[in-house]
């Protein structure tokens, strides 16, 4: 894990489809817009879009905090839980194997402080697990892989200045521990974190690609970009086959888990901010960001077809649960898509 490997800013271009794979032109899609129950206080910030027990679908957002549908999208209103309901959640964590162990980042409005907080009954109560030290502290994501290991990406103001987060459990969150991060010119938070096992995964934000092969306890400088490159989105597709969104039309592929990363073309006559990436197959994907275009592949980023909200809203995030694809763009407005 010593290597370290700059990104040429302008490096491309797609790679082919699998070998044997079925290629077909991307369908353009026909989007469904959700309703969000009238009259309600409705969330300014949407941030994640996660699924959980059943066919409950929630985002996560800044005050109040979690919406949840129960019938699969088409209807929305808040989580009542009060422990969390005044609180900005920035990113939620659902354990694989047991749906009603969930886990958040949030922030406490007006104090600059985030805590981990871990729910057992899939979200209707939760409890404080972490209150994160220093003068101001901000914590982008976090993933769990099971219901015992996890993982949250960051970072915090000390007397010194702003420097990296990385903290990792193995009991559910009953005890977290910092990690260490070996890396220079640190610039902006980490806001994404992805592990394809127990023991490996890559982290993104600012203009950097961090990865640990330890189980998180240490982490180290994969990559970085052009320092503009504002790194927000990841997807893990394999073991080896790692996708990465940002600014300036910017989507980074690797197949063989990191040493080489390579541009994609999404869309060669716009320079907009690429905000979040999902793939259903290592074929079938969508990027999205602003001005609400989302863009599709079947041909594993060979090549990309645009489609258009009925409105310019920034995409937030993307879901793909069985054929339907959920994205979540400001306003706040949830729109599917079958594929």
């Amino acid at each position: 894990m010593n290597r370290n490997f700059a990104v040429l800013p302008f490096l491309c271009c797609a790679y082919p489809a699998a070998s044997g794979s079925s290629v077909a032109d991307p369908p353009v899609l026909s989007f469904k817009v959700s309703s969000l129950s009238p009259g309600q206080a409705l969330p300014p910030a949407p941030n994640r879009l996660f699924s959980m027990a059943g066919s409950r679908l929630c985002f996560s957002s800044y005050v109040p905090s979690l919406m949840c549908s129960e019938d699969m999208g088409d209807h929305w209103k808040p989580m009542p839980a009060e422990s969390i309901s005044k609180l900005n959640v920035e990113s939620v964590a659902i354990s694989p194997s047991d749906p009603s162990r969930v886990w958040a980042v949030a922030g406490v409005p007006k104090l600059g402080k985030m805590v981990i907080l871990g729910s057992r009954d899939g979200g209707e109560s939760w409890a404080v697990q972490l209150r994160v030290k220093g003068i101001m502290s901000a914590l982008g994501d976090i993933w769990f892989s099971d219901s015992r290991y996890g993982w949250a990406v960051g970072s915090r103001t000390t007397e010194g200045g702003d420097v990296p987060l990385a903290l990792w459990t193995q009991n559910g969150g009953g005890t977290w521990h910092e990690a260490s991060i070996a890396m220079h010119d640190f610039i902006q938070p980490f806001m994404r974190v992805r592990f394809v096992s127990l023991l490996r995964g890559w982290a993104v934000g600012g203009n950097h690609i961090i990865e640990t092969s330890d189980g998180g306890r240490t982490w180290a400088l994969q990559a970085d970009t052009d320092p503009s490159a504002e790194l927000n989105g990841i997807e893990v597709v394999g073991p080896n086959d790692v996708w990465v969104t940002g600014g300036w039309n910017l989507l980074l592929h690797t197949r063989d888990g990191g040493r080489t990363w390579m541009r994609s073309i999404v869309d060669p006559s716009s320079q907009e901010y690429l905000w979040t990436v999902r793939f259903a197959t290592p074929n079938i994907g969508w990027v999205a960001g602003q001005h609400g275009r989302v863009y599709a592949t079947t041909d594993g980023g060979a090549t990309w077809k645009r489609s258009e909200l009925p409105v310019d809203e920034f995409v937030r995030d993307l879901l793909v649960v069985g054929h339907k694809l959920f994205i979540l763009a400001d306003g706040p407005s949830v729109y599917s898509a079958e594929w």
